[in-house]
C-alpha cells in the first residue's frame, strides 16, 4: 500500500490532503506532476478527479460507520444512510438489535451484507440502490418485517426466502428487472400491498388467491399479457392498477371483486370489456385511456358509486350513455376519440365537475349543458363548433373553459356571466368580430392579462386584433 493510501484510510488528514492536491495540481511542473502520479492508481492517473472521488468514499465508509456507531450507543429505532456514497454497509449493522427502521439511497452499493438478518426487530427496509443485483437469503430471518421497498436496475430475481416474512404487509419492487416473483410470495398471508412497477414482470405470481389480506395490487408498467382468472379471489382488494401492459381481455371474474373502489387498465390493448364488470358496486374509479375500446357494456350503467371515468384514446364514434345515469360522476374524459356529438342527456350528470373532450369532432353542444351547474372545467380544444349556446352563461362555477382549435369567428359575450373564469383559452380560431359587447364583461381587462391564477390565450395576431378592438370600444 503506499504512503497516500495509508494517508486515505486516516479521516484526520483526509480534508488536509484533498486541499494540498488541488493546489498541487495547480502549481506543480509537469515533471513534478508526473512524479506525484507514480504513487496513485492507474485509474486515477487517468482521472485526476477520481482521486476525490475515492477519499469522499473512504470518508462516507467512516461516516457509515459513524452513525451506526452512534445509533448503537443511544439505542436508536431509526437509521437513514441515504446520501452516503459508500461501497457496502457495514456487517457493525447487526448488532442493532434496537431498530425498527432502516434506509439508504445509493447508486454505489451493490450488495446488502449478511448481518441484516440480525435485525430481528426491524419492521421498515427501504432500499433504493441501482447497482444492487441481489437480496441475502438471511433477509428471510426478518420475522417482524412489515414494510420491505426495494427499487434497483440491476436487481433480476428474489430470493425464495422472501415468503418466510410471516408479517409483511407491503412488498413494493420498482424499477427492476424482475419477470417473474417466486411462488413462496403466497405464503405472505399478511400481505395487503403488493406492487411491482416499471419492472419486467410477466405473469402474477402463482397462488396469488392465496394471498386473503390483499387490498392493493399495482403491476403497473410491465409486461403482463393476460390476467388469471383467480384473481377474483381476491375479495378484500380495493385497487388494481395495470396501466401499461399488454392486456387484451379481461376475465370476467373480475366482477367477483365486489369491494374495489380504483380499477386502472390504461395503456392497454383492450378492445371490450365484460359485461360482468357492472357487479363493481363499490366502483369509484375506472380508468381505460389508451385502449382500442370501441363501446362499453350496458352494464357500466350499473355503475352506481363510479365518480371518474377515462376513456380517452379510444376508438369510440358514439357517446356511452349508459355513463349517464351514473348519480355520482364527478369526471368523465373522452378525449382523442371520433365522437361528433354530446346527448342531452349530460345534462342529467348533476355531479359533473370535469368534462374533457378534446380532439374529436363536435360541431355543437346541447343547451342541456346548463344544467352542470356544479362544473369547474370544459375542455373542448380541437373540435369542430362554430359557436356556443347561450345557455352556457349558466355555468356560473367554470374556472376554465379550453376552447382552442375550433371554427368560432365570434365573441361570446356570455363569457361576462361566467364570473368564476379563471383560464380562457380561444386560440386558433377564426375571429372576424368582437363586439362591443365586450365593453359589459366584468373585469374583462382582468381576464385578458395573464397571471399565475388567470390566462386569456390567443393567438398573436388574434390578440394584436382584439387589443386594437378594445382600443376603439374602452377609448
Amino acid at each position: 500500500m503506499s504512503y497516500l493510501q495509508m494517508i486515505l484510510h486516516n479521516r484526520k488528514y483526509l480534508k488536509v490532503l484533498l486541499a494540498l492536491l488541488t493546489i498541487t495540481a495547480g502549481i506543480c511542473s509537469p515533471r513534478h506532476q508526473n512524479y506525484a502520479a507514480l504513487s496513485l492508481p492507474h485509474q486515477t492517473r487517468e482521472h485526476p478527479a477520481d482521486l476525490e472521488y475515492y477519499a469522499q468514499a473512504d470518508l462516507a465508509d467512516t461516516e457509515a460507520q459513524d452513525r451506526i456507531q452512534t445509533a448503537l450507543e443511544r439505542q436508536a429505532t431509526r437509521l437513514n444512510l441515504s446520501n452516503l456514497p459508500i461501497r457496502k454497509i457495514p456487517s457493525e449493522i447487526g448488532k442493532l438489535k434496537d431498530l425498527k427502521t432502516f434506509s439508504i439511497h445509493n447508486d454505489e452499493l451493490s450488495s446488502i451484507p449478511a448481518e441484516i438478518g440480525q435485525l430481528k426487530n426491524l419492521k421498515t427496509l427501504i432500499l433504493h440502490a441501482d447497482n444492487l443485483n441481489g437480496l441475502p437469503t438471511e433477509i428471510g430471518r426478518l420475522e417482524k418485517l412489515e414494510t420491505l421497498v426495494i427499487s434497483s436496475k440491476n436487481l433480476s430475481a428474489l430470493p425464495s426466502e422472501i415468503g418466510q416474512l410471516a408479517n409483511l404487509k407491503e412488498l413494493s419492487i420498482q424499477r427492476t428487472q424482475i419477470d417473474r416473483l417466486p411462488q413462496e410470495i403466497a405464503r405472505l398471508k399478511n400481505l395487503q400491498i403488493l406492487s411491482v412497477t416499471y419492472s419486467h414482470l410477466s405473469s402474477f405470481p402463482e397462488g396469488i388467491e392465496q394471498l386473503i389480506n390483499l387490498r392493493v395490487i399495482d403491476f403497473s408498467n410491465n409486461k403482463l399479457s393476460r390476467i388469471p382468472s383467480e384473481v377474483g379471489q381476491s375479495k378484500k382488494l380495493q385497487k388494481m392498477n395495470l396501466k401499461g401492459n399488454q392486456l387484451r381481455r379481461l376475465p370476467k371474474q373480475v366482477g367477483q371483486l365486489v369491494n374495489l373502489e380504483k380499477l386502472i387498465l390504461s395503456d392497454n390493448r383492450l378492445s371490450r370489456l365484460p359485461k360482468e364488470i357492472g357487479q363493481l358496486v363499490k366502483l369509484k374509479e375506472l380508468s381505460l385511456y389508451a385502449n382500442k375500446l370501441s363501446q362499453l357494456p350496458t352494464e357500466v350503467g350499473q355503475l352506481e358509486n363510479l365518480q371518474e371515468i377515462n376513456l380517452s384514446d379510444n376508438k369510440l364514434s358514439f357517446f356511452p350513455e349508459n355513463t349517464l345515469n351514473l348519480p355520482q360522476l364527478q369526471i368523465i374524459s373522452l378525449a382523442e376519440n371520433e365522437l361528433s356529438d354530446l346527448p342531452k342527456g349530460i345534462g342529467n350528470l348533476k355531479q359533473l365537475r370535469k368534462l374533457i373532450f378534446w380532439n374529436n369532432r363536435l360541431s355543437r353542444l346541447p343547451e342541456e349543458i346548463s344544467q352542470l351547474s356544479n362544473l369547474n372545467e370544459l375542455e373542448l380544444c380541437g373540435n369542430q363548433l362554430s359557436s356556443l349556446p347561450v345557455e352556457i352563461r349558466q355555468l356560473v362555477n367554470l374556472q376554465k373553459l379550453d376552447l382552442a382549435d375550433n371554427q368560432i369567428s365570434h365573441f361570446p359575450s356570455m363569457f361576462g356571466e361566467l364570473v368564476n373564469l379563471k383560464e380562457l383559452s380561444l386560440s386558433s380560431n377564426q375571429w372576424t368580430d368582437f363586439s362591443a359587447e365586450l365593453r359589459e364583461i366584468p373585469h374583462f381587462e382582468d381576464l385578458l392579462r395573464v397571471t399565475k391564477f388567470c390566462r386569456f390565450d390567443l393567438s398573436d395576431s388574434q390578440r394584436k386584433k382584439l387589443e386594437d378592438k378594445l382600443d376603439e370600444i374602452f377609448e
